[in-house]
């Protein structure tokens, strides 16, 4: 059976995919606050139909918050799931933008920051992590600057095809994760290119380092590329508040980075990272096996 990423677009197999569009897109043309509770909806249905995401996000957070009760444990996975569901229906906003609906909606905090950044240095590399507000994020910051976006190309073809569609309408230039030759020569013409390195990739051009105390696997990219580059790194974080408007915010840029130290440099950005998701962590994507690989070969999600 061909794989689904080699098949035609209107292909029967991935009908279901279109359906599935044609109700996002039905959806997106509600009033938005009625858009975010379809998105709860969605997002506590998941809880039972995505067995296997929410194995592994209830995982996750067993090992990165060993110290909270079950009961709060079990608090926060329902939230994880109801935040994911809201942010899979943001992303009709971005395949099929009505900004003038949500230019009331977000505010940014520190874009001095990034403007500070921006008059010293020609390139800025914008360090994110994966939340529920991902794309959407991407899609407000686009209207304070030009920017360039990393992305992962979709087996669905129509997904991708989709995504990168939507994609094109808030980044100068969409660049697939595995192409960091484009993302350096992008930095070095000057280019704002925002940077997500926070899942686990392998062995391969990779230091163990701790996340919530956990080894996990984590790219040494980030080093090189500045190293390469001599741009500055500012972390940038978004968060949906409860009265659907949203946030992001722009930290300083990093100082003393890179150290030389592969290992240091990721302590320390996993460490930063870590401060982030902290202060909100239902909206962080704990679906994902962040900790599939381990320096022993011990798999933790068994």
């Amino acid at each position: 059976m061909s794989k689904k990423s080699d098949l035609p677009l209107y292909h029967p197999r991935l009908w279901p995919t279109w359906l599935t569009l044609a109700l996002l897109w039905c959806c997106s043309q509600l009033p938005f606050d009625s858009q975010l509770s379809i998105g709860k909806t969605l997002g506590l249905a998941l809880t039972k139909l995505a067995k296997r995401r929410h194995k592994i996000a209830k995982r996750n957070l067993e090992l990165c918050f060993p110290n909270m009760s079950h009961a709060d444990r079990e608090e926060l996975l329902k939230e994880v799931f109801i935040q994911q569901g809201m942010g899979l229906i943001e992303m009709a906003q971005v395949w099929w933008p009505r900004p003038k609906a949500l230019l009331n909606r977000y505010h940014i905090e520190g874009l001095e920051h990034y403007h500070r950044a921006k008059q010293a240095h020609q390139g800025v590399l914008l360090l994110g992590g994966h939340y529920s507000v991902l794309e959407l994020g991407a899609l407000f910051l686009s209207n304070e600057m030009t920017l360039d976006g990393m992305y992962r190309a979709n087996n669905n073809p129509v997904l991708d095809q989709i995504g990168r569609k939507g994609r094109a309408r808030f980044f100068e230039t969409a660049i697939e994760r595995r192409d960091i030759r484009q993302l350096i020569k992008r930095l070095k013409q000057g280019k704002t290119v925002w940077y997500a390195p926070d899942q686990d990739f392998g062995r391969k051009n990779t230091v163990f380092a701790p996340f919530f105390g956990i080894s996990a696997a984590t790219l040494t990219a980030t080093s090189r590329i500045v190293k390469m580059t001599g741009v500055p790194v500012l972390f940038i974080s978004q968060h949906r508040n409860p009265d659907n408007t949203y946030t992001i915010r722009i930290a300083p840029p990093l100082t003393d980075f890179p150290s030389g130290n592969d290992a240091q440099d990721a302590t320390r950005l996993n460490l930063e990272l870590e401060k982030i998701v902290r202060t909100n962590p239902s909206q962080y994507m704990w679906v994902h096996r962040r900790f599939k690989t381990q320096p022993d070969g011990k798999n933790l999600y068994q």
